[in-house]
């Protein structure tokens, strides 16, 4: 409160709907706001593109605030982490914050500084595997939409969803500040994941290079709407899910199939599960 955000106002209201529940489990919740502003200030001043994208910028970076304190970050974010440009370049981009259209389809031409920035804040030389980065993209499309005009809306993601993906956002960081995978795994996800569950997991296709998509989540045009199959698929869970069923010598359909179908496509499951 009485902080002012240099984000639109519709990232303002989606920030109050989600920190609340990002937050919650968090033993300094005053460290996530002081985080999230401090990497706000920096987009601001190197890349405000990410301030004009829920999806691929303003919700991620609240993710990133609320799963791996201050005192776990490499380097400032005040540091040098973007191309350098002039302050009246910056200030035009700023400018048009408001007026640009935002949907959950909008936004993936800002995730190379994304990458960027979760580089330069976790990651030594060698950053982990881009299998690990779902964490801070996926979106269940389960939360409700925000609407400020037509062509200027924001799909949240549910509690569900979201607790799901702090996992995910935590498992990056703690591998990216030197944890061992599988023991990270292990702790952070699952105690019966095997080292061959986890290299199959991190060696998934297109683990290569980071994200060029978002989550392909519709926009609900009622309460009733249920979002496709393609979104479930998307997440990190899935990947995890097909992870588990490669590694026990399964094809990829069997994994999609729990993935999409079963129980063990909405949560981490009981170790017995």
């Amino acid at each position: 409160q009485g902080v002012e955000l240099p984000i639109p106002q519709l990232h303002i209201v989606a920030v109050q709907r989600q920190l609340p529940m990002m937050a919650e489990d968090s033993e300094e919740p005053n460290e996530v706001v002081n985080g999230f502003l401090e990497l706000i200030s920096a987009c601001q001043k190197q890349a405000p593109e990410l301030l004009g994208s829920w999806n691929a910028g303003v919700g991620p970076i609240l993710r990133l605030a609320a799963a791996v304190p201050k005192g776990k970050w490499r380097r400032s974010p005040m540091d040098r982490w973007a191309p350098e440009r002039s302050a009246e370049e910056l200030e035009r981009v700023m400018q048009k914050l408001d007026r640009q259209d935002e949907g959950p389809e909008i936004g993936a031409d800002c995730l190379p500084l994304l990458e960027a920035l979760l580089k330069h804040l976790l990651c030594d030389e060698y950053p982990p595997s881009n299998a690990l980065v779902g964490g801070f993209l996926w979106n269940d499309g389960a939360g409700g939409v925000l609407r400020e005009c037509e062509g200027r809306e924001v799909v949240l993601s549910s509690g569900v969803g979201i607790k799901l993906s702090l996992k995910f956002v935590k498992l990056y960081a703690a591998v990216a500040l030197g944890e061992k995978p599988v023991a990270a795994f292990k702790e952070l996800l699952s105690p019966e994941l095997t080292k061959k569950m986890v290299r199959s997991f991190l060696d998934a296709p297109g683990a290569a290079s980071f994200p060029s998509a978002l989550t392909p989540v519709e926009l609900p045009d009622d309460v009733r709407h249920v979002q496709p199959l393609a979104v479930t698929l998307a997440g990190p869970l899935a990947a995890l899910r097909l992870a588990q069923a490669e590694s026990l010598g399964g094809p990829a359909a069997v994994g999609r199939a729990v993935a999409a179908r079963t129980r063990l496509g909405k949560g981490l499951g009981s170790p017995a599960q």
